[in-house]
Protein backbone atom coordinates (compact mmCIF):
# COMPACT_ATOMS: atom_id res chain seq x y z
CA UNK A 1 0.00 0.00 0.00
CA UNK A 2 1.72 3.44 -1.26
CA UNK A 3 0.67 6.42 1.24
CA UNK A 4 0.89 9.93 -0.03
CA UNK A 5 0.63 12.34 2.30
CA UNK A 6 0.14 16.14 0.44
CA UNK A 7 0.36 19.46 2.87
CA UNK A 8 0.86 23.04 1.72
CA UNK A 9 -1.03 26.22 1.36
CA UNK A 10 -4.04 24.70 -0.14
CA UNK A 11 -2.66 21.41 -1.00
CA UNK A 12 -4.36 18.97 2.01
CA UNK A 13 -4.46 15.08 1.36
CA UNK A 14 -3.92 11.49 1.95
CA UNK A 15 -4.04 9.17 -0.96
CA UNK A 16 -3.82 5.18 -0.54
CA UNK A 17 -2.82 3.87 -3.63
CA UNK A 18 -3.89 7.12 -5.60
CA UNK A 19 -6.65 7.62 -3.98
CA UNK A 20 -8.01 10.06 -1.41
CA UNK A 21 -8.98 8.54 1.53
CA UNK A 22 -12.10 10.84 1.39
CA UNK A 23 -12.96 9.43 -1.76
CA UNK A 24 -13.07 5.49 -0.37
CA UNK A 25 -15.95 3.78 0.90
CA UNK A 26 -16.28 3.88 4.18
CA UNK A 27 -16.38 -0.29 4.44
CA UNK A 28 -12.84 0.55 2.57
CA UNK A 29 -11.57 2.91 4.92
CA UNK A 30 -11.92 0.38 7.74
CA UNK A 31 -9.98 -1.96 6.35
CA UNK A 32 -7.42 0.34 5.84
CA UNK A 33 -7.59 1.35 9.38
CA UNK A 34 -7.42 -2.27 10.25
CA UNK A 35 -4.03 -2.82 8.08
CA UNK A 36 -2.45 0.02 9.61
CA UNK A 37 -3.26 -1.29 12.96
CA UNK A 38 -1.81 -4.33 12.34
CA UNK A 39 1.40 -2.63 10.82
CA UNK A 40 1.41 -0.49 14.51
CA UNK A 41 1.44 -3.73 15.99
CA UNK A 42 4.19 -5.12 13.89
CA UNK A 43 6.40 -2.47 14.25
CA UNK A 44 6.05 -2.25 18.07
CA UNK A 45 6.84 -6.02 18.41
CA UNK A 46 10.13 -4.83 16.39
CA UNK A 47 10.80 -1.99 18.56
CA UNK A 48 9.96 0.38 15.88
CA UNK A 49 7.58 2.27 17.16
CA UNK A 50 6.96 3.22 20.75
CA UNK A 51 3.99 2.46 23.13
CA UNK A 52 3.95 6.68 23.65
CA UNK A 53 4.05 6.70 20.03
CA UNK A 54 0.86 4.65 20.38
CA UNK A 55 -0.68 6.45 23.66
CA UNK A 56 -0.21 9.75 21.75
CA UNK A 57 -2.58 8.91 18.75
CA UNK A 58 -5.62 9.89 21.30
CA UNK A 59 -6.19 13.11 22.93
CA UNK A 60 -5.11 13.61 26.46
CA UNK A 61 -7.47 14.59 29.17
CA UNK A 62 -5.05 16.59 31.11
CA UNK A 63 -1.41 17.90 31.98
CA UNK A 64 0.48 18.84 34.41
CA UNK A 65 4.24 20.10 35.78
CA UNK A 66 6.13 20.72 38.89
CA UNK A 67 6.07 24.31 39.96
CA UNK A 68 9.80 24.21 40.58
CA UNK A 69 12.31 23.30 38.07
CA UNK A 70 15.36 20.85 39.06
CA UNK A 71 17.97 22.46 41.22
CA UNK A 72 21.01 20.02 39.66
CA UNK A 73 19.46 19.99 35.96
CA UNK A 74 17.37 22.71 35.39
CA UNK A 75 14.41 20.69 33.77
CA UNK A 76 10.91 20.63 34.56
CA UNK A 77 8.86 17.38 35.34
CA UNK A 78 5.55 17.46 33.18
CA UNK A 79 3.03 14.55 32.53
CA UNK A 80 0.53 14.37 30.26
CA UNK A 81 -2.87 11.77 31.24
CA UNK A 82 -4.72 10.12 29.14
CA UNK A 83 -8.19 8.28 29.83
CA UNK A 84 -8.36 5.57 26.96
Amino acid sequence: MKVVITVGCTAFNTTFDGISFNSIPVEEQGKIIDHLLVKVKENFLKNQIGINDIVELFQYDSYGSEKDSCEQCGDTVSWTIYEI
